[in-house]
Protein backbone atom coordinates (compact mmCIF):
# COMPACT_ATOMS: atom_id res chain seq x y z
CA UNK A 1 0.00 0.00 0.00
CA UNK A 2 1.36 3.18 -0.88
CA UNK A 3 0.79 6.63 1.68
CA UNK A 4 0.02 9.64 0.16
CA UNK A 5 0.16 13.47 1.21
CA UNK A 6 -2.25 15.97 0.20
CA UNK A 7 -2.20 20.07 -0.01
CA UNK A 8 -3.85 23.06 -1.49
CA UNK A 9 -1.65 25.85 -2.14
CA UNK A 10 -2.41 29.38 0.57
CA UNK A 11 -1.69 31.58 -2.29
CA UNK A 12 -2.40 30.00 -5.61
CA UNK A 13 -5.02 27.56 -4.54
CA UNK A 14 -3.48 25.10 -6.39
CA UNK A 15 -4.50 21.40 -4.64
CA UNK A 16 -2.15 18.73 -5.33
CA UNK A 17 -0.98 15.71 -3.71
CA UNK A 18 2.26 13.50 -3.79
CA UNK A 19 1.71 9.91 -3.76
CA UNK A 20 4.88 7.66 -1.92
CA UNK A 21 5.81 3.90 -1.63
CA UNK A 22 4.55 1.16 -3.69
CA UNK A 23 0.87 -0.08 -4.80
CA UNK A 24 0.25 -3.43 -5.46
CA UNK A 25 2.09 -3.61 -8.77
CA UNK A 26 5.39 -3.53 -6.56
CA UNK A 27 6.50 -6.93 -8.26
CA UNK A 28 6.35 -5.59 -11.32
CA UNK A 29 8.13 -1.66 -10.47
CA UNK A 30 10.64 -3.98 -8.57
CA UNK A 31 11.74 -6.05 -11.12
CA UNK A 32 11.90 -3.43 -13.74
CA UNK A 33 13.57 -1.33 -11.44
CA UNK A 34 16.37 -4.42 -11.12
CA UNK A 35 16.69 -4.49 -15.01
CA UNK A 36 17.11 -1.14 -15.30
CA UNK A 37 20.28 -1.24 -12.71
CA UNK A 38 21.63 -4.68 -14.48
CA UNK A 39 21.37 -2.85 -18.17
CA UNK A 40 23.22 0.53 -16.87
CA UNK A 41 20.48 3.13 -16.22
CA UNK A 42 21.38 4.56 -12.87
CA UNK A 43 25.44 4.36 -13.77
CA UNK A 44 27.92 1.86 -14.37
CA UNK A 45 29.17 1.99 -11.18
CA UNK A 46 25.35 0.72 -9.33
CA UNK A 47 25.33 -1.77 -12.49
CA UNK A 48 28.67 -3.56 -11.64
CA UNK A 49 28.04 -3.41 -7.47
CA UNK A 50 24.83 -5.09 -8.76
CA UNK A 51 25.20 -7.76 -11.11
CA UNK A 52 28.71 -8.35 -8.47
CA UNK A 53 26.21 -9.23 -5.30
CA UNK A 54 24.47 -12.39 -5.66
CA UNK A 55 20.66 -11.81 -4.95
CA UNK A 56 21.41 -8.26 -4.67
CA UNK A 57 18.57 -5.93 -4.14
CA UNK A 58 16.90 -2.58 -4.02
CA UNK A 59 14.51 -0.18 -1.86
CA UNK A 60 12.29 0.21 -5.12
CA UNK A 61 10.31 2.94 -3.23
CA UNK A 62 8.87 6.06 -4.58
CA UNK A 63 9.94 9.23 -2.53
CA UNK A 64 10.24 12.92 -2.22
CA UNK A 65 13.62 14.15 -2.50
CA UNK A 66 14.58 17.55 -1.20
CA UNK A 67 17.32 19.57 -2.84
CA UNK A 68 20.25 20.92 -0.73
CA UNK A 69 20.44 23.89 -2.85
CA UNK A 70 17.84 25.41 -3.92
CA UNK A 71 15.32 23.63 -1.90
CA UNK A 72 13.15 22.28 -4.22
CA UNK A 73 11.72 18.43 -4.54
CA UNK A 74 11.05 16.14 -6.51
CA UNK A 75 9.38 12.56 -6.81
CA UNK A 76 11.90 9.65 -7.07
CA UNK A 77 12.62 6.10 -6.47
CA UNK A 78 15.07 4.56 -4.41
CA UNK A 79 17.64 2.65 -5.94
CA UNK A 80 20.07 2.03 -3.36
CA UNK A 81 21.18 -1.28 -3.40
CA UNK A 82 21.28 -3.86 -0.85
CA UNK A 83 23.08 -7.37 0.08
CA UNK A 84 21.94 -9.59 2.06
CA UNK A 85 23.23 -10.63 5.38
CA UNK A 86 22.84 -14.42 4.80
CA UNK A 87 22.85 -14.82 0.78
CA UNK A 88 23.19 -18.84 1.63
CA UNK A 89 19.57 -18.90 2.95
CA UNK A 90 18.37 -16.72 0.06
CA UNK A 91 17.63 -19.68 -2.33
CA UNK A 92 15.08 -21.11 0.33
CA UNK A 93 12.89 -18.69 0.70
CA UNK A 94 9.58 -18.94 -0.50
CA UNK A 95 7.71 -16.66 -2.97
CA UNK A 96 4.10 -17.85 -3.69
CA UNK A 97 4.37 -21.28 -5.09
CA UNK A 98 8.22 -21.23 -5.56
CA UNK A 99 11.30 -20.73 -3.58
CA UNK A 100 13.85 -18.08 -5.31
CA UNK A 101 16.01 -21.51 -6.73
CA UNK A 102 12.59 -22.15 -8.15
CA UNK A 103 12.06 -19.04 -9.56
CA UNK A 104 15.78 -18.26 -10.69
CA UNK A 105 15.75 -14.99 -8.98
CA UNK A 106 14.07 -12.83 -6.08
CA UNK A 107 10.78 -11.57 -7.14
CA UNK A 108 10.41 -8.70 -4.97
CA UNK A 109 12.39 -7.65 -1.30
CA UNK A 110 10.01 -5.94 0.79
CA UNK A 111 11.55 -2.45 3.13
CA UNK A 112 11.47 -4.59 6.73
CA UNK A 113 12.84 -7.78 4.78
CA UNK A 114 15.64 -5.16 4.18
CA UNK A 115 15.80 -3.52 7.21
CA UNK A 116 15.89 -7.04 8.48
CA UNK A 117 18.36 -9.49 6.53
CA UNK A 118 20.08 -7.19 4.59
CA UNK A 119 22.72 -4.38 4.89
CA UNK A 120 23.53 -1.18 2.55
CA UNK A 121 25.89 -1.62 -0.14
CA UNK A 122 25.82 1.41 -1.82
CA UNK A 123 23.21 4.81 -1.47
CA UNK A 124 22.19 6.14 -5.10
CA UNK A 125 21.65 9.78 -4.60
CA UNK A 126 18.96 11.72 -6.04
CA UNK A 127 20.50 15.17 -8.27
CA UNK A 128 17.64 18.32 -8.60
CA UNK A 129 16.95 18.68 -11.99
CA UNK A 130 16.94 22.39 -11.38
CA UNK A 131 20.60 23.05 -10.02
CA UNK A 132 22.62 19.51 -10.18
CA UNK A 133 23.03 19.85 -6.30
CA UNK A 134 22.60 16.52 -4.04
CA UNK A 135 19.35 15.85 -3.18
CA UNK A 136 18.17 14.49 0.32
CA UNK A 137 14.69 12.08 1.18
CA UNK A 138 12.15 14.40 2.92
CA UNK A 139 11.50 14.09 6.91
CA UNK A 140 8.09 13.54 7.58
CA UNK A 141 7.82 17.06 8.94
CA UNK A 142 9.33 17.92 5.21
CA UNK A 143 6.99 16.75 3.82
CA UNK A 144 3.91 18.44 5.39
CA UNK A 145 5.32 21.52 4.37
CA UNK A 146 6.16 20.97 0.68
CA UNK A 147 5.56 24.18 -1.39
CA UNK A 148 3.29 24.57 -4.00
CA UNK A 149 4.56 23.17 -7.63
CA UNK A 150 2.86 26.06 -9.54
CA UNK A 151 3.86 28.50 -7.63
CA UNK A 152 6.35 28.25 -4.93
CA UNK A 153 4.05 29.15 -1.77
CA UNK A 154 3.50 27.34 1.67
CA UNK A 155 0.83 25.18 1.27
CA UNK A 156 -1.99 23.76 4.12
CA UNK A 157 -1.44 20.38 4.48
CA UNK A 158 -4.63 18.67 4.13
CA UNK A 159 -3.93 14.89 5.29
CA UNK A 160 -2.58 11.78 4.49
CA UNK A 161 -4.48 9.50 2.22
CA UNK A 162 -3.69 5.64 1.84
CA UNK A 163 -3.85 4.43 -1.67
CA UNK A 164 -3.90 1.11 -3.57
Amino acid sequence: MGEGYSYTCKKCKHEYSVLLGSGMMYTNVYRRILDDISRGKYGSELQELYNSIAYAAVDGERVVYICNGCCSWELGTDVSLYAPNDPDSIPQKQFGIKTVAEWGYVPYVMRRDLEENYHLVKRQYHHCSKCGKRMHKASSKELKALPCPECGSENRFEGILYWD
